[in-house]
């Protein structure tokens, strides 16, 4: 919404049971929009606000959306990781730069009533991350943020059936083995993207890895042993990578979802940092021929 437009009265809850009325003047000011233009190895772009455009040398359509989304989608999680909380992208149009401006072509939805805080100076720092990463093209930070974001929307999922939202609850029955494979699958997804980043120790090569490389990224042995070592031990003691429904060891993974999130949440943002300091080889990659093309994609934390 504009800034400084749109008075609207609203109900927010905070917290189970907790409600209230409120009225907000204005959302902030227009000197404080968030405005990146971006470099994302194979693309470029420009976000402002939630809108990001990007624009991609591609030989058709459909290879253009392919890699237009894969960077979306990158950006999205980059932002995830940042706030704890899960965004998402998602398409608006696509055309040929020498086609004129087009109106949304993909259906797009939003719910009413959604109560979102921002702090735009994180976002600007979560989008000049995912920039970083793009540039990096590091295939394991990747793949830890696509389990990590796994993690992040069974954890959100779960946490929706716990306050009875409607429509969710039924979903993840607490009396069904779905409660138990929501938490088991949240629970292995950030293990996943914990050992993606330090190593599996269960083969020879990754216990090498994963006794050595969080002190590369600048974690403490005192956060290994007491953090890291703490989810291994339990993932083996549960035996989640093979989906034990015993309630004892649900239990056990249920009183440790916070801390798991926020281990994995430390673990990535380190080795994002890590990355920061390596070489990361200046221009930028295309691909020979075809029509440029720019996809607009629409960014919003997911609720």
């Amino acid at each position: 919404m504009p800034a400084a437009r749109n008075v609207i009265t609203f109900e927010a809850t905070f917290g189970p049971g907790g409600g209230v009325r409120t009225t907000p003047s204005r959302y902030r000011d227009d000197q404080e929009a968030v405005q990146s233009s971006l470099d994302l190895g194979e693309l470029s772009g420009h976000l402002k606000d939630n809108n990001l455009s990007l624009f991609v040398e591609a030989n058709n359509a459909r290879e253009a959306y392919d890699m237009a989304t894969r960077a979306a989608h990158l950006v999205a999680r980059n932002l995830s990781l940042g706030r704890g909380e899960s965004f998402y992208a998602k398409p608006l149009s696509i055309a040929s730069e020498s086609e004129p401006p087009r109106p949304p072509v993909f259906e797009l939805s939003f719910p009413l009533g959604v109560y979102a805080p921002y702090d735009l100076n994180m976002i600007r720092l979560d989008i000049a991350a995912a920039e970083r990463v793009a540039q990096a093209r590091d295939p394991v930070m990747t793949k830890a943020l696509v389990y990590y974001e796994h993690g992040l929307n069974l954890y959100e999922t779960y946490q929706s059936a716990e306050t009875g939202s409607q429509g969710i609850k039924d979903h993840v029955d607490f009396l069904t083995t779905h409660y138990a494979l929501t938490l088991a699958d949240c629970f292995l997804s950030w293990y996943k993207a914990i050992t993606a980043v330090l190593g599996d120790p269960v083969t020879s090569e990754g216990k090498k890895r994963y006794q050595q490389k969080y002190k590369d990224i600048g974690l403490s042995d005192e956060f290994f042993g007491s953090r890291i070592e703490a989810l291994r031990r339990l993932r083996n003691d549960a035996d989640v990578a093979h989906y034990s429904l015993e309630r004892r060891g649900l239990e056990k993974i249920r009183n440790v979802l916070k801390t798991a999130k926020d281990t994995t949440e430390t673990v990535l943002r380190a080795y994002r940092d890590d990355l920061e300091k390596g070489a990361v080889a200046d221009g930028r990659v295309g691909l020979d021929g075809g029509d440029p093309a720019v996809a607009a994609h629409a960014m919003s934390p997911a609720r």
